[in-house]
């Protein structure tokens, strides 16, 4: 959202203001909130786009069922196409695990059996005879020689490592004024020597910026400079013009750099100077006077007390709220200049339409809110058996009472069901007692795979495994 520090910042709306042309139809209407919902959308995938490791946000009332455990599902799958679905979501599963494996390759390999171990494969029970000494020798060797390349190139990637030894006794000589050295060189080729270090120091620093832009400027605090343009030795100063435009250059040159900022961090907020402030357009003291505005004020007015008719009407259990605390009320019939007192009957009609009215109300929110416990105030009240009472018809038989038992239990599972469908949020209770069996090992599930299959399957796993492996190294 746009941010202001100013809190007396205001905006009016484009489309309501007293300039703006006729109200569009129905049709533009809808086309153009179709077209704020697109644009909504469009900013929203941009967001995820840029800042990929924002969380997934899902609405806490949304809810969802299964596809294939609905009422009106069709009749289950056969066993073949039950087994044939679970290994192409088994695959689709470690498809996935891959996919993030290689999108991931510092993450750790995760195993949850501790007795998992692994064996050496060129030293196993079944592996080839071993190698010869020659050939021992030159793998070492090229061991060796590939742990060495690679440290090479840690260092070239990144110059900016100190050089680092194992050995604390380890000592170095200088070159040029070792015993063995050659006769010392003329003064020439000393400075000469010099400044070719000094330009590969040089490089050597621009290299390491280069590669490190975030890194800052470190300078000697005794270093200083002077003006290009107010040097001595600098030409004639330019004249007043072109220094209005070279101040424009530098400015505008700013302002497309703090816009290019804006367009790569558009979740930066909007910095305003607080001393800012300014005034709307319509209601300034010189501003023309129109006739729509006492329209549109009255337009509005109507459109917030529908909003609140509209609220009341949807929750009839909120109270009356009013913001005068010396506001008032008297009774409709027993005011002064009311007329005469209605009859007995008109009063006991009145009464009657009242009562009909709450419990029509009670009902409402019986029915909006089937959670709600069935509350009554008399704690003498009590009920009786509408099948079992002394004026009750025969009993059923033990068909029909089967039967209603039934009807019950359904309407039970209904209303449960209900209560699940308005409120997604409440958690699912399951049965202590509950259990379940796996599929593949119950007493009636087809044989096991046999041997060969077991094999096949084994040498898969480590192959992809080895292949997870290679891929790590590979990338490290």
């Amino acid at each position: 959202p746009v941010v202001t520090s100013d809190p007396f910042a205001t905006g009016r709306n484009y489309f309501t203001r007293p300039s703006a042309e006729e109200y569009e139809d129905e049709d533009a209407m809808d086309d153009r909130d179709e077209i704020l919902e697109d644009m909504a959308e469009l900013k929203r995938l941009a967001q995820d786009y840029l800042q990929p490791e924002r969380p997934v946000a899902v609405d806490a009332l949304a809810s969802c069922r299964n596809y294939f455990t609905r009422p009106s599902a069709p009749e289950q799958e056969d066993f073949a196409e039950a087994e044939e679905r679970a290994m192409i979501l088994a695959d689709a599963q470690a498809l996935k695990k891959l996919a993030v494996d290689y999108l991931h390759p510092e993450k750790p390999v995760v195993t949850t059996d501790p007795c998992a171990t692994g064996r050496n494969f060129f030293s196993r029970p079944s592996a080839e005879e071993y190698e010869g000494e020659e050939d021992a020798a030159e793998r070492d060797q090229i061991l060796a020689e590939s742990a060495q390349l690679k440290k090479l190139a840690l260092d070239y990637l990144h110059p900016e490592l100190p050089v680092v030894t194992s050995d604390p006794l380890a000592t170095g000589r200088n070159y040029f004024t070792r015993a063995s050295a050659e006769d010392y060189e003329d003064e020439s080729e000393a400075e000469e020597r010099m400044r070719v270090m000094a330009d590969a120091s040089a490089l050597k620093r621009l290299a390491m910026d280069y590669m490190h832009p975030e890194k800052p400027i470190q300078s000697d605090g005794f270093a200083m400079g002077r003006n290009y343009f107010s040097r001595y030795s600098a030409e004639e100063q330019e004249d007043k013009d072109t220094m209005d435009e070279r101040e424009d250059v530098l400015h505008d040159a700013l302002l497309l750099k703090k816009l290019a900022q804006d367009y790569l961090q558009p979740e930066r907020p909007v910095q305003a100077d607080p001393m800012l402030y300014g005034r709307n357009y319509f209601t300034r003291p010189s501003a023309p006077t129109s006739e729509e505005d006492a329209e549109r004020a009255l337009i509005l007015a109507d459109a917030k007390a529908l909003k609140q008719l509209a609220v009341d009407y949807l929750h009839p259990e909120k109270p009356v709220v009013t913001t005068d605390p010396c506001a008032t009320g008297r009774n409709f019939f027993s005011r002064p200049s009311a007329e005469e007192y209605e009859g007995e009957e008109d009063a006991a009609e009145r009464d009657q339409i009242l009562a009909e009215s709450a419990q029509l109300k009670k009902l409402a929110l019986d029915y909006l809110h089937p959670e709600l416990p069935v509350v009554t105030s008399d704690p003498f009240a009590t009920g009786r058996n509408y099948f079992t009472r002394p004026s009750a018809e025969e009993y059923e038989d033990e068909d029909a009472m089967d039967d209603r038992d039934e009807i019950l239990e359904d309407m039970a599972e209904l209303k449960r069901l209900a209560q699940d469908y308005l409120q997604p949020e409440r958690p699912v209770a399951v049965d202590a007692l509950a259990s379940c069996r796996n599929y593949f090992t119950r007493p009636s599930a087809p044989e096991q795979e046999d041997f060969a299959e077991a094999e096949e399957r084994a040498m898969i796993l480590a192959d992809a495994q080895a292949l997870k492996k290679l891929a790590v190294d590979y990338l490290h």
